[in-house]
């Protein structure tokens, strides 16, 4: 497995994984229908969004080239946090 630093071109497949997750962790407990919208093109919009602006550090897992998860990490929100506390904002592998 390969850890690496997300790219711009990593979008669809970041949408790809993150609705597939949701669709996969929430059935049952979010309604079918707004799970069967999810939408991976509109994902993908919104991720090269944040890429292009770099809004969060993202990085991705690869498996044989194949990206499998992916997690999203940024600076603290926590009022009383040091420069070099951070936080995981959003973590997704493939179900």
């Amino acid at each position: 497995m390969k850890i690496r630093p997300a790219l711009l071109s990593d979008a669809r497949a970041i949408a790809d994984v993150h609705v597939r997750s949701w669709q996969s962790a929430y059935h049952g407990v979010v309604p079918d229908a707004y799970l069967e919208a999810l939408s991976v093109d509109k994902r993908e919009m919104d991720f090269r969004e944040a890429l292009s602006r770099g809004s969060a550090e993202m990085w991705v897992a690869e498996w044989h080239s194949e990206i499998i998860g992916w997690i999203a990490c940024g600076a603290s929100r926590d009022s009383d946090a040091t420069p070099r506390v951070g936080e995981i904002e959003a973590i997704y592998a493939s179900p």
